[in-house]
């Protein structure tokens, strides 16, 4: 597998051969340093891609962060005794390296969500970049995402290739408690183009399939599906008596997407995509 920065997209190149199969795991909206994170969820997790040599993609809020100066979000109550000291954001990202080492060759991309965004607006601090370099990587081996990009994944057999494209976005907006997001499928769809969408930052979980029709290069109709995926998060914070029961949130869906290709054909250079709920 070949990992590589062109331009504006994130580049994964895969040789296939009769039998190949490559799982990735897609997490959003860990919240870490959270006392509210479910760490137990987040280490089976990430114990199973280790077994399955699935690559970790990060789509925002690895860290909650909110126990700085100035955040209104949190109280002391909320930190983690271990925080509670006068350098928190450096502890953050020190016991954050603790937990992925044994991972960090299977993280590809750490991006950005609005908790990293607001601390570097607030604080002028790079979390994201000051783990990926406490993790001894270089941009080569773990990719800094902005809040949102895409990722093509090239499919390589005997000199030929195909290709498929997913555009994520950590996302916006409010909790959506009745819509769920789903209504931004269609914006998406409609402004940019990819085969695959993928989206965070509302602590819900589900995938939607969109269909488009299109003609091909000899004039037949073609009807492609579209996948739009809206990732869960890991942190649990119904009843809690914070923030999320003042607005009236629903309880999260906690977890990830298992996400892979699989080769599907013997005579021909065809993949498929599998998608699961990683809970």
């Amino acid at each position: 597998m070949q990992i590589n920065k062109i331009n504006d997209a994130l580049t994964i190149k895969m040789e296939i051969k009769a039998g190949w199969k490559q799982d990735f795991l897609f997490v959003s909206d860990v919240h870490y340093d959270s006392k509210k994170c479910d760490r137990k969820l987040l280490k089976r997790l990430f114990d199973e891609a280790l077994d399955r040599d699935a690559k970790i993609f990060v789509f925002g809020d690895w860290f909650d962060a909110m126990g700085g100066k100035y955040d209104p979000r949190t109280t002391k109550a909320d930190i983690r005794p271990e925080y509670s000291t006068g350098t928190y954001f450096t502890d953050i990202v020190k016991d954050s390296a603790k937990f992925l080492e044994p991972y960090k060759h299977l993280i590809v991309l750490l991006a950005d969500g609005n908790h990293e965004t607001s601390v570097r607006l607030r604080h002028e601090i790079d979390l994201l970049d000051d783990l990926r370099f406490r993790l001894d990587s270089t941009e080569e081996k773990i990719h800094r995402g902005k809040y949102n990009g895409f990722i093509r994944f090239y499919f390589v057999r005997n000199g030929s290739n195909s290709s498929k494209t997913l555009y994520y976005t950590h996302g916006g907006g409010g909790n959506s408690p009745v819509t769920k997001g789903v209504i931004k499928t269609n914006r998406r769809q409609e402004a940019i183009y990819a085969d695959y969408y993928i989206s965070g930052h509302i602590h819900t979980e589900w995938s939607m399939p969109r269909t488009q029709a299109r003609l091909n290069h000899d004039n037949n109709l073609v009807i492609e599906k579209i996948h739009h995926y809206q990732l869960g998060c890991f942190k649990n914070e119904f009843m809690s008596g914070g923030w999320s029961d003042h607005k009236e949130f629903a309880a999260a869906n906690l977890g990830g997407r298992w996400f892979g290709f699989e080769h599907c054909s013997a005579s021909q250079m065809r993949v498929k995509h599998i998608s699961t709920i990683a809970d």
